[in-house]
């Protein structure tokens, strides 16, 4: 993709994006996902807050309606929202 432009994936499409270039990129992801998403598969590359790297985290939803991610190196995990 280039500067502007954006792109739509179809439910239950794999989504994966990557910054090939060395300049700083700052993207928007938004997703709906249904009742029938299944946070235990989801996995997010995110810097993690103890281990000072971009790491795999596991994701999931709060009671609360939050984002809870955990960090799958050390343990780590933060939530975000509600």
């Amino acid at each position: 993709m280039r500067e502007g432009e954006c792109i739509r994936f179809a439910p239950r499409e794999f989504q994966v994006g990557s910054n090939e270039s060395d300049g700083r990129v700052v993207g928007l992801a938004l997703g709906a996902p249904g009742a029938s998403h299944d946070f235990a598969d989801l996995e997010s590359i995110t810097p993690c807050r103890e281990c000072d790297d971009e790491t795999v985290h596991d994701l999931e939803l709060t009671d609360e309606g939050a984002f809870r991610f955990t960090c799958t190196e050390c343990g780590t995990d933060f939530a975000v929202g509600a």
